[in-house]
């Protein structure tokens, strides 16, 4: 019996284990699955909050896929959605857009670019008027963790050459679209082809056309692909 009781009285005396709410906000919830993160909502206004609706916790969760995809961005007679795969760190439960389904009935709809959890797209709308069909005329940058979606005028191109600069741990809001204007044209006898960048800032909300110019030789069926790493957006050839 003495030592029954001893048991018991080292057991009730043992110090309860607890987690930093610093380590437990930073380190472990953004490493959950979006599934299971929504289960914890209901823990705390608090909880609720970070989870729904703060940008830098959304910014986190975007650093700690550890798949090679989260989910798959469609469109169909609805508009845009995000279907994420089973068990992945990122994704949304809802894959219906509202904010975005009334202004995408579109026929063309490109997937041109995506860094670090944001993604854009391209939007073929019909011009009535003329009664034609251009090219991508609309982009739209989203960000399928946060359900934000911004709407950005582009030029009629007949091809999008984008590339998207976006970087969650320096800014979660702040990104940057730099469109290639391909332009050819015989220099010195030879057939070269020459790129402009076209340069829009989320900070502006407008777009700048820059100074610099590159020619190379003629790539007339080249389709320069953009890589973002390292604070540094990359065309290759």
């Amino acid at each position: 019996m003495e030592s029954r009781s001893k048991k018991a009285r080292s057991h009730r005396a043992a110090p309860s284990s607890s987690v930093p709410d610093d380590v437990l906000r930073s380190n472990i919830l953004p490493r959950l699955s979006f599934k299971s993160l929504a289960r914890f909502k209901s823990v705390s206004r608090s909880w609720h909050a970070l989870i729904s609706g703060d940008p830098l916790f959304a910014a986190d969760q975007s650093l700690h896929p550890t798949p090679a995809s989260s989910g798959f961005v469609y469109h169909d007679s609805s508009g845009l959605g995000f279907l994420s795969a089973p068990d992945t760190p990122i994704g949304v439960p809802d894959p219906s857009y509202p904010s975005l389904s009334f202004t995408l009935h579109s026929h063309r709809l490109k997937l041109v670019a995506s860094t670090n959890g944001l993604v854009c797209c391209g939007a073929g709308v019909p011009d009535f008027n003329r009664g034609a069909f251009p090219g991508f005329n609309l982009l739209y940058v989203f960000n399928p963790a946060t359900e934000e979606a911004h709407l950005i005028p582009a030029t009629q191109l007949d091809r999008l050459f984008v590339g998207l600069a976006f970087d969650p741990s320096d800014s979660p809001r702040r990104y940057t679209l730099v469109c290639l204007r391909r332009r050819h044209a015989v220099v010195e006898g030879y057939l070269k082809t020459q790129f402009r960048f076209h340069v829009f800032s989320s900070d502006t909300q407008r777009w700048v056309v820059s100074s610099q110019r590159v020619v190379v030789d003629d790539l007339r069926s080249c389709e320069p692909t953009a890589v973002f790493a390292g604070g540094i957006l990359s065309h290759r050839a």
